[in-house]
């Protein structure tokens, strides 16, 4: 892990345990950022990102931090094995902080109570995909505006945070509960956020599900070749949880008209709407794992019907939600193809969202 000191503007490498105590940036990137060859060679000092680096290592300096990481000067980006192995450890990067800065860009100082309020709700920096992580995984998360003032702390401002977001003020308080939580509840999470790259909505959500994730070439998965490159590495991501989990939420998500699609999902958005979902509370004895077959994914749900060897077409339930008192269930659409074998149907019979229909 590169760090860079906040007095001497040096960088400085550390292996594992010898990593010293540091505080982190989180920002929205803009035009004017430097590299991290940008900055040992003192090029681009009159960019604005260059400034950004200084007045961060400013702040945590003030604030009695010695070391830093910033995402745009702390990663050389020239070597494939730095960035996969920095894209892989983001999430826990930010973890481990002492304290994550959130540098908020456009929300203005000097605001009054009830506007600074409105204006930290409405900022880009909840809009966007790889802060997610950066809001989540930190233990303390300091919000600062655009002159560098400090508005508060993410458990001070929870409420704002979860309007903001959507996501419940309990996560916002414990990360360390976070992987409790329903993988449809973490995808729906970041359902309305966007990313430059669309590519990148995969990549921002490995460490949300610690996967560790050593992408499949293109070309290697033949089932995915009519999906396009973004869609390819969302399933990928899937089916990398897929392995690690029994949650069957991951397939609590409504599909977009008109398009064919199989059990994975093709992007974050489908999840929106399922976030209080989470999977039926089984025995972990009668959960069968799951098998990714040459013909498929093969799992097996609980069903509310009784599905006889005649019944063609029928319901399979793996996940519930609970308002208030009441729980719903959601459920699958499916077909008999023979005897033994259920599949799931494709396009539009999806289940919807519970928040409309339950069965």
């Amino acid at each position: 892990m590169r760090l860079l000191n906040t007095t001497t503007l040096t960088f400085q490498e550390f292996f594992n345990e010898r990593t010293p105590p540091y505080c982190i940036l989180s920002h929205r990137w803009a035009a004017e950022e430097v590299s991290y060859a940008d900055f040992i060679a003192g090029k681009k000092v009159d960019h604005a990102g260059y400034t950004k680096v200084l007045q961060a290592c400013r702040f945590a300096k003030s604030q009695s931090h010695a070391w830093i990481w910033i995402d745009t000067v702390c990663i050389d980006k020239t070597s494939s094995a730095e960035l996969t192995e920095a894209i892989n450890s983001m999430y826990h990067y930010y973890a481990d902080s002492r304290i994550c800065f959130a540098y908020l860009r456009d929300v203005s100082p000097h605001l009054a109570p009830q506007q600074i309020n409105k204006a930290l709700e409405s900022s880009e920096w909840f809009q966007r995909g790889w802060t997610l992580q950066e809001l989540l995984a930190p233990k303390e998360v300091l919000f600062l505006d655009d002159s560098w003032e400090a508005i508060g702390t993410k458990a001070q401002l929870s409420a704002v945070v979860r309007r903001a977001t959507g996501i419940p003020e309990w996560y916002l308080h414990r990360p360390d509960q976070i992987p409790f939580a329903s993988v449809a509840a973490r995808m729906a999470w970041t359902a309305h956020r966007q990313t430059t790259r669309s590519e990148d909505v995969a990549y921002s959500l490995l460490g949300l599900f610690n996967v560790n994730s050593k992408y499949v070439p293109s070309n290697s998965e033949p089932r995915l070749q009519h999906l396009s490159i973004s869609s390819k590495r969302y399933a990928l991501l899937q089916l990398e949880i897929a392995k690690s989990t029994d949650d069957e939420s991951i397939f609590a998500w409504t599909s977009p008209s008109n398009q064919p699609c199989g059990m994975f999902a093709p992007w974050p958005s489908v999840f929106a709407g399922f976030a209080n979902v989470k999977p039926l509370p089984l025995d972990p004895e009668d959960r069968i794992p799951w098998q990714w077959t040459h013909k498929g994914l093969e799992l097996h749900l609980s069903s509310p019907l009784d599905m006889s060897s005649t019944m063609r077409m029928g319901n399979a339930a793996f996940d519930h939600t609970k308002t208030g008192d009441m729980h719903k269930i959601v459920t699958l659409g499916c077909f008999k193809s023979d005897v033994e074998n259920w599949h799931s149907m494709e396009k539009n019979q999806r289940p919807a969202s519970p928040a409309r229909e339950g069965v």
